[in-house]
């Protein structure tokens, strides 16, 4: 087993069950996931073949929010139709669809952490969105092209009010998507070990990366 994880299970025997869960918590953050498909598009569901899912975890400060997105059936280099062109993250609730993005992933300003393990079938790639991606020029808050700051979205992260939009030269206004919705309370010890174990392990492969 995981040493992080026996690590927490140890932890939780120390408290009783409802404070160890209540301290994961506190320590590790949140944990979200997304559903990727052609079912979730908004007004009209498209019956794709691309589909996936996204991990994401967000840190006990909400400083950081880390992303890992894997595609089956979906590639970045390929002259193929339906080619993924843009991956983003957008506001809008699960019957909305929104132009608004808050981080470019892929396209047209790339996030500059994301680390693509595999860019075609499947397409894996993931990343962190912090403020530090926040597009500073005059304008940016009101440019729907541009990556936000993490902070003023939590409210809406939260409330699973963002997506995850991958646009395809096939349906360049999105063929896919998944809702980014926070894994239900409470966390569990066995979530906890896995969060710890996400960011950890993230935060050493992007330091590679930048080396």
């Amino acid at each position: 087993m995981n040493k992080t994880i026996i690590g927490a299970l140890a932890f939780a025997a120390t408290l009783g069950m409802t404070n160890a869960v209540q301290a994961a918590t506190m320590q590790t953050g949140t944990m979200f996931k997304s559903t990727i498909n052609g079912g979730n598009i908004v007004p009209t569901p498209i019956g794709s073949s691309i589909t996936g899912f996204a991990d994401l975890y967000l840190n006990a400060a909400q400083t950081e929010l880390y992303y890992s997105i894997n595609l089956d059936n979906a590639a970045l280099d390929s002259e193929e139709d339906g080619t993924v062109t843009k991956i983003h993250f957008h506001t809008g609730f699960a019957d909305e669809a929104s132009p608004f993005h808050v981080l470019n992933i892929y396209g047209p300003y790339d996030d500059a952490d994301a680390d693509f393990a595999s860019r075609n079938h499947p397409i894996v790639v993931s990343g962190i969105w912090s403020d530090a991606d926040a597009c500073t020029d005059d304008g940016c808050e009101t440019d729907p092209a541009t990556s936000k700051a993490l902070t003023p979205y939590l409210d809406d992260l939260f409330a699973g009010g963002l997506y995850i939009n991958i646009h395809t030269s096939k349906v360049g206004g999105g063929e896919v998507r998944g809702q980014i919705e926070p894994v239900p309370e409470p966390l569990t010890i066995l979530g906890a070990g896995t969060a710890i174990a996400f960011a950890t392990g993230f935060k050493r492969k992007l330091a590679k990366v930048k080396k």
